[in-house]
């Protein structure tokens, strides 16, 4: 019986612990998106008084909306492909 009963509390604190680890990885995910909503129609807008708190000057009109820029997206040199060559 007494066995029986470490092992339910064993149990109990693993469950506990991963639910507090899972809700933790929830909210670092959804502070990523764009929390502070500003109507835009260029990126001009969006950097006067850096009002987005979470990127400040670096945030960018999407879709009409200022938002911080995804960090993939911060790059700007597009590679193209060479042209195939003419026979």
């Amino acid at each position: 019986m007494n066995s029986s009963r470490y092992s339910l509390f064993r149990v109990t604190i693993l469950l506990a612990f991963f639910i507090i680890a899972s809700d933790l990885c929830m909210m670092k995910t959804e502070a990523r998106g764009p929390i502070y909503r500003m109507p835009c129609d260029s990126d001009k807008e969006c950097q006067i008084g850096c009002h987005n708190p979470n990127c400040g000057c670096a945030s960018q009109c999407i879709e009409h909306v200022c938002q911080c820029p995804h960090p993939a997206s911060t790059v700007t040199d597009v590679i193209t492909p060479p042209a195939p060559p003419s026979n």
